[in-house]
């Protein structure tokens, strides 16, 4: 588990499904999450299941509530874009959360994270080229632009930053 100021970041659970998939369902979720687009809630469902199950082998996927309410905020993830092969994080929030400072809070602990639990040297912020509240997040984070590249029919910006001065 780890704690932020208003956050709580934990591994996914079971329980936290139905908020997440509702979160999926909003409008403009998944604007910028390709793979997430227009797809059923049985989908949902069996990616979180996906998820969860992965956590088995290396833990990564987590879910965030905040600390007073205990309200499911969305998801968090720190580790390796497999079609890729880098490590990777990543950030998905309930529509009502944005726009609050959350993801830059979540941020600095997940590079934390990353670096102490992970022992990653380098990171990567792999986003759709139009996310433009993830080039936001990752040029407020010192993170470098490295390369575009195109992945089963959609544009993605590669970003990195080093770990190692943290």
């Amino acid at each position: 588990m780890i704690k932020t100021e208003r956050c709580i970041i934990r591994p996914l659970e079971e329980k936290d499904f139905e908020v997440l998939i509702d979160m999926y369902q909003e409008p403009d979720s998944n604007k910028y999450v390709g793979p997430l687009r227009d797809k059923t809630i049985d989908f949902y469902r069996s990616f979180l299941e996906n998820k969860k199950f992965l956590n088995n082998e290396e833990l990564g996927f987590f879910s965030v509530s905040t600390k007073d309410s205990k309200e499911i905020i969305g998801t968090v993830n720190v580790n390796v874009f497999m079609l890729l092969k880098l490590p990777q994080v990543g950030i998905h929030l309930r529509r009502k959360y944005w726009r609050q400072g959350y993801a830059s809070e979540l941020m600095a602990a997940l590079l934390d994270y990353a670096k102490t639990e992970k022992n990653w040297d380098t990171i990567y912020g792999i986003f759709e080229t139009d996310n433009q509240a993830s080039k936001s997040l990752m040029k407020k984070f010192d993170f470098e632009p490295k390369e575009q590249t195109d992945i089963q029919g959609v544009s993605l910006e590669i970003y990195s930053k080093s770990l190692k001065t943290l």
